[in-house]
């Protein structure tokens, strides 16, 4: 295995977003600071040990003190409290949430279960933990629909026959589900200082590894 003399170049990472001003997150953010409202970390323990029945990991696993720290403040008594910027934002993503269309429309319109199983699906992934972006959104629909309803693929539309773009779904769930698509950063992965001495380390456990267990050289992947 070589090592290179050069470090690799820096590789980008797309952050992921949550929204957390929407009802099923928000109110349990809101409570913690309140039982906790002199300790932000104290109240982020608690938000990181709530489990929902029948889902796998925590919906506030991606919630980072930084975070919280941008929405709450001190006050004269020294407790935290929701900054006023964010009180007025909050009010008008809870009005909208409560305006929005949950009713199927278009090629759904006549397809209640199938529509269903769509808000349920990505409602539980995204309170799983798992990170959405539009592309996996549009995977999620598509399955979906061709396991409930692939007659809908048969469709003819102006354009041609149906299908689900990355267009359909993100304004599938911001229409239905209340959902906001936010642009995210790249961020530069830095290297440490010993990224050479880490990397002949790796190859000897490598090494090590194949001999022992009797590993086929071809089984060695992603070793990069």
């Amino acid at each position: 295995m070589d090592v290179t003399e050069n470090p690799p170049p820096a590789k980008k990472k797309r952050g992921s977003y949550t929204n957390w001003f929407v009802p099923d997150l928000w109110p349990f953010i809101e409570q913690a600071v309140k039982q906790h409202p002199k300790s932000l970390y104290e109240a982020l323990f608690s938000l990181q040990h709530i489990r929902k029945l029948g889902r796998v990991g925590n919906p506030f696993d991606n919630l980072t003190i930084s975070t919280l720290k941008g929405w709450f403040e001190k006050d004269v008594t020294g407790r935290f409290v929701l900054r006023r910027k964010y009180e007025e934002a909050i009010k008008l993503q809870f009005a909208r949430l409560a305006a929005q269309d949950k009713r199927p429309r278009g090629i759904l319109k006549d397809h209640l279960v199938t529509f269903q199983m769509i808000v349920d699906t990505l409602k539980g992934m995204r309170d799983s933990g798992q990170p959405l972006d539009s592309t996996i959104t549009q995977t999620v629909i598509q399955g979906i629909i061709w396991a409930i309803a692939p007659e809908l693929f048969e469709r003819r539309t102006k354009s041609g026959f149906f299908s689900v773009l990355i267009k359909f779904a993100r304004k599938f769930v911001r229409r239905h589900m209340g959902w906001t698509w936010r642009r995210s950063t790249t961020v530069a992965s830095k290297l440490p200082t010993d990224w050479e001495s880490q990397g002949h380390d790796m190859a000897y456990r490598i090494v090590a590894l194949v001999k022992t267990y009797d590993i086929p050289e071809e089984l060695v992947i992603n070793s990069n």
